[in-house]
C-alpha cells in the first residue's frame, strides 16, 4: 500500500535517500541548462541553485560555523568548488572567468534576485549572453568598452557549476562513508528535518505533479 505523504514523513532518511534526493537537484538543475528559456531567466535560476547548493553544504555537510552569513557561504562555495584547480571547466576555461569571483557573483546574485538586474560595478561592465565571452568579444567588439568586461553565459556557468556539485557530491559521500554513525545521524537528521519543515517533503516527490 501507498504511504501517505504525512506517513513518510514521519520516516528518516538514510544516506541513499539524501544522495537520491541531490542526485533529483542535479537533474533538475540539468533540465534548466538545456531549457530554451531566455539567458536572463537561466542566470537567475542559476543563482537560486547556488544558494541551494552552499546552504546544503555549509549548513548541513560541513556544518562550519564560520560561514554563518549566507554571503559567506555563497561565496566561500564558490571559492571552494568553481573557482578552484579541481574543476576542469574552470581550468580550460580561465578566460571566461575574467573578472568573476564568489564575491562578484553573490553582488550579481543580489541584483538579479531583489532586482531583476545587474548590479553597477563601476568600470568593469557586465552582460547576460548565449554568447561564450570569447564569442561575445568577437562579435561585439565595439560594445565591450574594456578587457575586464564580465560576460555571464549560461553555455560556460552552467557546466561549471555542475561540476562544482558534482565534486561536492563527491567530497560528500566519502565523507558520509567515513563518518562516525553518529555524525552522520546528525547530517541525516538536519536535511530531513529542513526538508520536512520547508519543503514538505519527506523524501522526495511529494506535492510537485507535472502535467
Amino acid at each position: 500500500m501507498t504511504k501517505s505523504i504525512s506517513e513518510r514523513k514521519k520516516e528518516s532518511m538514510s544516506s541513499q535517500d539524501v544522495l537520491e534526493w541531490l542526485f533529483e537537484l542535479g537533474i533538475e538543475f540539468e533540465q534548466i541548462a538545456c531549457s530554451e528559456i531566455w539567458s536572463k531567466f537561466k542566470i537567475i535560476l542559476l543563482m537560486v541553485y547556488i544558494d541551494i547548493f552552499s546552504q546544503l553544504w555549509w549548513d548541513y555537510f560541513e556544518m562550519n560555523t564560520i560561514n554563518t552569513t549566507q554571503k559567506n557561504k555563497f561565496s566561500s562555495w564558490l571559492e571552494k568548488f568553481l573557482f578552484d584547480e579541481s574543476n576542469s571547466t574552470f581550468v580550460t576555461q580561465k578566460f571566461e572567468f575574467i573578472g568573476l569571483n564568489g564575491e562578484i557573483l553573490y553582488k550579481i546574485r543580489n541584483s538579479l534576485l531583489h532586482f531583476s538586474s545587474l548590479p553597477n560595478l563601476e568600470s568593469t561592465p557586465i552582460f547576460i549572453s548565449t554568447y561564450s565571452r570569447r564569442e561575445f568579444y568577437d562579435n561585439y567588439s565595439d560594445t565591450v568598452v574594456n578587457d575586464a568586461a564580465i560576460v555571464l553565459s549560461p553555455k560556460i556557468l552552467f557546466p561549471a557549476i555542475a561540476h562544482a556539485f558534482g565534486n561536492s557530491i563527491k567530497q560528500l559521500e566519502s565523507d558520509i562513508e567515513s563518518s562516525p554513525i553518529s555524525q552522520k545521524n546528525i547530517i541525516l537528521n538536519r536535511i530531513s528535518i529542513r526538508l520536512q519543515k520547508e519543503s514538505a517533503r519527506a523524501i522526495r516527490g511529494a506535492n510537485i505533479i507535472e502535467h
